[in-house]
C-alpha cells in the first residue's frame, strides 16, 4: 500500500509540473504553434521556390542535392511545424501568400587538413521570406534567414557525398527552425 501511495504522489507531482509549464506558455519541441498563431497561417498559401541564378549553380565545384529536393524538405518542415497552410493558389481579395525564396546552397572550405585525409567545409542555405497580400509584398518585410552546418569531407567519394547530404539536411532544419521562430512572432522590423 505504501508503494501505491508513493506512485500516486509522484504521478500527481508530474502532472502538476506539466500543467504549470503549460500555464506559462511553454511548448515542447515539435509541438505545433498555439491556436492563435496557427490560425494566422491557415488561410495563407505557402510557396517555397529556388531563386538562385544558373550562374551561381555553375560556380559550385561540387553539386549539391537537387534544388527541388531541398525546397520540398523546407516546405514539409514548415507545414509540419506551423500547421496546415491553404492549398493551391489564392486569387481572392485579401488573399495571402507566404513566399520563401531559397538561394543556391553555398559550400566553403573552412579548414584544410595538411595530411589530405579530410577537409572541413561549411554549408549555408539562405532564405528570403516574403508575405504577399493581394499579390503585393507587405511592408515592412521579413529579414533573410540562414541555416549553417559544418562537416568533414574525407578523401573517399562515397563518404563525402553522404557527409555533404547530412550537412545540407542539418542546415535546412536550422533554417526551418529560424523561419518558424521568425514567423511565430509578430515581427515588425524598423523601416528604412
Amino acid at each position: 500500500m505504501n508503494r501505491l501511495s508513493h506512485a500516486r504522489a509522484g504521478l500527481t507531482a508530474a502532472l502538476l509540473a506539466l500543467s504549470l509549464l503549460a500555464g506559462c506558455g511553454y511548448r515542447f519541441p515539435g509541438e505545433r504553434l498555439a491556436n492563435t498563431e496557427q490560425g494566422r497561417w491557415t488561410r495563407t498559401v505557402l510557396v517555397v521556390e529556388d531563386v538562385s541564378p544558373a550562374k551561381d549553380k555553375e560556380k559550385l565545384k561540387v553539386k549539391s542535392r537537387s534544388d527541388a529536393v531541398l525546397t520540398r524538405i523546407l516546405h514539409e518542415n514548415l507545414t509540419t511545424r506551423m500547421g496546415p497552410f491553404a492549398a493551391g493558389s489564392s486569387s481572392a481579395e485579401g488573399s495571402k501568400r507566404l513566399r520563401v525564396q531559397l538561394d543556391a546552397v553555398s559550400r566553403d572550405l573552412v579548414l584544410e587538413d595538411s595530411s589530405g585525409r579530410a577537409n572541413q567545409y561549411r554549408v549555408m542555405i539562405t532564405a528570403h521570406p516574403v508575405l504577399e497580400v493581394d499579390g503585393k509584398p507587405s511592408e515592412p518585410g521579413y529579414p533573410s534567414v540562414k541555416g549553417v552546418a559544418t562537416y568533414y569531407e574525407p578523401s573517399s567519394g562515397t563518404a563525402s557525398h553522404a557527409a555533404r547530404m547530412r550537412a545540407e539536411t542539418e542546415a535546412m532544419n536550422q533554417l526551418a527552425d529560424a523561419l518558424v521562430a521568425l514567423l511565430a512572432e509578430d515581427f515588425q522590423p524598423k523601416k528604412r
